[in-house]
């Protein structure tokens, strides 16, 4: 940076001091900024990844699992998956009757992966 030399010139000289201390700072705060949302990506990174295996447990009775799976897992599953086939079934004009075919429930398997990757997000 230039010296600045004169009083008319000094306003200026100040004032560009000023924005080069000010742009300096903006760089600091924006990198630290970016510093700040990475650590937050990986930590709900870590989390979610946390939920699924903790959705995705073992199937004995003894563990307590079954409870979390049956009662708070497995019903948005397969709620989302019936909404989801019936809109497919809305969207193909295939129009349901009493006679007809009642849409499949998952099986425990695909359901306790379907539930965990919504409550997971």
């Amino acid at each position: 940076m230039e010296s600045c030399k004169g009083s008319s010139g000094m306003e200026d000289c100040n004032l560009s001091k000023l924005v080069f201390e000010c742009r300096k700072c903006m760089a600091d705060i924006k990198m630290k900024m970016e510093e700040e949302i990475e650590r937050l990506k990986s930590r709900i990174v870590f989390l979610s990844e946390l939920k699924r295996k903790k959705l995705k447990g073992g199937k004995s009775e003894k563990d307590g699992r079954t409870k979390w799976r049956n009662y708070i897992c497995i019903p948005p599953a397969q709620f989302y998956n019936w909404c989801d086939v019936r809109m497919k079934m809305y969207l193909s004009n295939i129009i349901r009757t009493n006679d007809s075919v009642p849409i499949p429930k998952l099986n425990e398997q695909a359901a306790i992966e379907l539930g965990a990757n919504l409550l997971g997000e």
